[in-house]
């Protein structure tokens, strides 16, 4: 029973964005076009969406380096690497897609 719980909050605190096909109905990828919405500085975001939750109350020693993971990853984007944004205790990491 209690590895059964330790699992599912270890499970809550990892998400991932899969940013390849923006146009499958699968949750992954509406999650990923949160994360491009979460990308565009000129795009609001509801309070509720996963991203909202992840980036909120973080510390100021991880929100520096959650801005330096989105900087990398907007540069990476735009050149046309295929990456993930893997959010694992509210820090966001880059993988690249194998």
């Amino acid at each position: 029973m209690f590895e059964v719980e330790e699992r599912r909050r270890r499970e809550k605190n990892l998400v991932i964005f899969n940013l390849e096909d923006t146009n499958s109905r699968d949750n992954d990828i509406k999650a990923a076009k949160e994360v491009i919405h979460f990308l565009n500085p000129n795009i609001n975001i509801p309070s509720e969406t996963e991203c909202h939750r992840l980036g909120r109350d973080l510390t100021p020693r991880e929100l520096d380096a959650k801005n330096r993971v989105l900087s990398d990853f907007r540069a990476r984007r735009d050149k046309g690497e295929n990456v993930f944004l893997k959010y694992l205790f509210s820090i966001p990491r880059i993988m690249q897609k194998n």
